[in-house]
């Protein structure tokens, strides 16, 4: 008799594949190989290949802002929670690279974003923190001006192989050139 699988299992399933692989190679039928299900299992429980990006995404996207919030709660005063919200952008990005691939379309993947309500509820406490900061709301283009500070900062380093303890102090120090 078969194990029982669940969507999550489905998911870190097809994560496994498209990080070995890349998602233009990530087939559901590979996908069904990998939990012993036949494709049927996984079309029941996703309409279709990119109906399971979109899960995988909204998960990531869900995660990442945890991981936003759990850093803010580590210091009191908003330019260090900037600071150590863009210090966790970062590992979550290093940490979880299969999940930050597919969110952000790295490493050649052509995937699309999700919806924009996923991206404006997972960018949420970045908004509040530059809006106090600033001392009027953000405006899209400061948080671009943080997006491009963090984001490209993910990709120069790990293109570049630094070393992370070296990456944080480099980025820590960015930020409050930033802030």
């Amino acid at each position: 008799m078969k194990h029982p699988i669940d969507k999550n299992q489905i998911i870190e399933a097809a994560l496994e594949i498209a990080q070995e692989k890349g998602w233009e190679k990530t087939s559901v039928r590979e996908i069904s190989k990998a939990i012993h299900y036949s494709t049927i299992k996984i079309y029941s429980e996703f309409d279709n290949k990119e109906g399971l990006l979109r899960a995988i995404q909204q998960r990531g996207f869900a995660l990442l802002k945890q991981a936003y919030l759990n850093s803010m709660e580590m210091v009191e005063d908003e330019a260090s929670q900037l600071i150590e919200l863009t210090v966790a952008h970062y590992q979550f990005a290093n940490q979880q690279r299969a999940y930050y691939d597919l969110m952000f379309q790295m490493n050649g993947s052509t995937c699309s974003l999700p919806d924009g309500e996923v991206l404006k509820n997972a960018g949420e406490p970045i908004r509040q923190l530059l809006s106090s900061l600033a001392g009027r709301p953000a405006g899209k283009t400061l948080f671009f001006h943080w997006w491009a500070l963090s984001h490209g900062f993910v990709a120069i380093t790990n293109a570049d192989q630094t070393k992370a303890a070296e990456s944080v102090a480099m980025l820590r120090t960015l930020m409050k050139d930033f802030i």
